[in-house]
C-alpha cells in the first residue's frame, strides 16, 4: 500500500470521527434524524477507508 492511500484512508477516519462528534451533539440538541444521518456518513466514510486500506 502506497502512502498516498494511507494518508486517503486516515483522512477518511478522522471525518468520521468528526461526524460522529457533530451526531453526539445534534443527540444533545433533540435532533434524532441529523443524527441518524451524521452517523451514517461516519458509517460510509469508515467503510470506504477500509476498502482502501484492504486492496
Amino acid at each position: 500500500m502506497d502512502d498516498e492511500r494511507r494518508a486517503e484512508a486516515q483522512r477518511l477516519a478522522d471525518l468520521a470521527d468528526r461526524l460522529d462528534g457533530l451526531a453526539e451533539v445534534a443527540d444533545l440538541m433533540g435532533d434524532e434524524a441529523g443524527a441518524a444521518r451524521l452517523r451514517s456518513q461516519a458509517t460510509a466514510r469508515r467503510l470506504r477507508a477500509l476498502r482502501l486500506l484492504d486492496d
